[in-house]
């Protein structure tokens, strides 16, 4: 069903559909009866540019669907950068996933997150 939806939503081709290996973790949101399951997968940066590209080109684009979404990880000039970004208004449990998979794929550290959190 993820990848029907992933299909039908952005276009995603088969070669990045996502399994069990891809499978992060779930969060539960009792008030709401949700089970939220959340994947990671690696692409290189050519496959990202293609399933970016599908993504724009998709029927649902626009619709259900704004694009993806690049959040900037790390620090700019005159106080922009990562933690700015946090303090959006993030859907259900969309920040807690965010945080979770940067640190899942070591892309930033527990203490850069936390200095970025800090900041905020």
């Amino acid at each position: 069903g993820l990848n029907r939806e992933l299909s039908e939503e952005i276009g995603l081709e088969e070669a990045f559909y996502l399994n069990k290996n891809n499978y992060l973790f779930s969060s539960i949101t009792h008030q709401g009866k949700l089970v939220l399951h959340f994947y990671l997968r690696e692409v290189t940066i050519d496959d990202y540019k293609l399933i970016e590209k599908k993504t724009l080109e998709s029927v649902d684009y626009g619709l259900e669907v704004t694009g993806i979404v690049r959040p900037v990880l790390y620090e700019l000039p005159r106080d922009r950068g990562f933690h700015i970004f946090i303090q959006n208004q993030f859907i259900g449990n969309s920040l807690f996933q965010l945080l979770r998979s940067i640190l899942h794929a070591n892309i930033l550290s527990l203490d850069e997150i936390n200095y970025f959190i800090n900041k905020c």
